[in-house]
């Protein structure tokens, strides 16, 4: 995983993690949820996965 990019979660993510707090991927009908990714200061091997709405082009 590249840090400070744009991510998404694959379909076998929430096949192994299941999660009913986990933002659901578009096979489960609710859009496909993306992510940025950034590296913990404290801990450098932990990397945080932070959801991103989207935002309508036109505003």
């Amino acid at each position: 995983m590249q840090e400070g990019c744009f991510c998404f979660l694959t379909p076998s993510y929430y096949i192994r993690f299941t999660d009913p707090y986990l933002m659901r991927s578009k096979e489960d009908g609710g859009g496909r949820p993306f992510f940025f990714t950034f590296r913990d200061t404290l801990h450098p091997h932990i990397m945080w996965l932070v959801p991103i709405s989207r935002a309508d082009k036109n505003e």
